[in-house]
């Protein structure tokens, strides 16, 4: 996702993260998508890519279990564009910030009650293959 945000910067960059299920937090792999908006204030995944990559992880076994988003010149909080078109409620939410790109910001939401509320996570070694980033 780090990674996925300092290439794309200036502009903002999203995409998806995949598990064994909806109901889990763990995740498996990311999917990278491409910001039609090209803006470095706005994101929107393409209505098509994004059903072809949710049908191609399914028929893998996998779910949606994430987005990603970075805000490469303002913190690591949701925006009122975030919190106002935010309709996956069951995933979790990511916002990389690259205010200090030598140190970019990596935070973690779920949606509760109406609004975002900050979680914990933990990197760990997994026994999962990570996929290679590319450009969908």
């Amino acid at each position: 996702m780090i990674r996925h945000a300092l290439e794309k910067a200036p502009l903002e960059c999203c995409g998806l993260l995949f598990g064994p299920s909806s109901t889990t937090q763990h995740i498996e792999s990311i999917s990278p998508m491409r910001n039609i908006m090209e803006s470095p204030t706005e994101f929107s995944i393409d209505p098509q890519e994004l059903i072809n990559s949710l049908r191609n992880r399914r028929s893998s076994g996998q779910q949606l279990t994430g987005i990603y988003h970075s805000h490469p010149n303002s913190k690591a909080l949701p925006s009122f564009r975030d919190t106002s078109e935010f309709y996956y409620y069951d995933v979790s939410y990511w916002i990389i910030s690259l205010i200090s790109p030598t140190k970019p910001s990596l935070r973690c939401f779920r949606w509760l009650n109406g609004g975002f509320l900050e979680q914990n996570y933990s990197i760990t070694t997994s026994p999962y293959k990570t996929d290679r980033y590319e450009e969908n």
